[in-house]
């Protein structure tokens, strides 16, 4: 039994090891290439935005990945930011992008800065890594801030979820908010 039990093991250790090699080369290609067959009428959105003459799309798959990708008005996609999208906010003329990812071990998050240049090449900055993945994202236009919460992990004395509330200030400043305006959809 013993045999049995440890050849299996080996088995799934293998399998995870050719998972990670396929893979490893999907999640390292350049940003500004989207695979040969990037269908769209077979991957949705989550997020879809008109701006810089074409439009955003922002691509959430979870543990399977996710972009940002720009669909010019000949309907040629390329991608942006190779990162699942949480939110696609314009801001004036520029356009802020939230990303990240919570699942399992994994928690990242960050926000980003999207402009086009006179070439119409895209300059992305990022104005912050976060703690986790971004959450319960709301902007509010007039004032020019942005809140959502950040998932920093699970209390484990009382079983809860931890968020950490946040604001983007107009002047791209992060801001920790003590009470927040925005809750956890989940």
């Amino acid at each position: 039994m013993q045999k049995i039990l440890i050849g299996a093991l080996g088995v799934l250790g293998g399998l995870a090891i050719a998972a990670a090699v396929l893979f490893l080369p999907f999640r390292q290609r350049p940003a500004s290439q989207v695979p040969q067959g990037f269908d769209l009428s077979k991957t949705k959105p989550a997020f879809s935005v008109a701006s810089f003459g074409g439009t955003l799309l922002g691509f959430d798959e979870g543990e399977w990945g996710g972009s940002l990708s720009f669909r010019d008005a000949k309907g040629i996609v390329t991608e942006v930011i190779p990162d699942n999208v949480r939110a696609i906010i314009p801001h004036g003329p520029d356009v802020l992008v939230f990303t990240g990812l919570s699942h399992l071990r994994e928690n990242h998050g960050a926000i980003y800065l999207l402009r086009r240049d006179a070439t119409r090449q895209f300059t992305v900055t990022q104005l912050h890594a976060l703690d986790g993945a971004p959450d319960a994202i709301e902007a509010d236009v007039a004032a020019g801030t942005v809140e959502f919460n950040v998932f920093s992990g699970m209390d484990d004395r009382r079983g809860e979820w931890i968020f950490l509330c946040r604001r983007l200030k107009r002047d791209f400043q992060l801001e920790a908010l003590t009470t927040c305006k925005v809750r956890d959809r989940a």
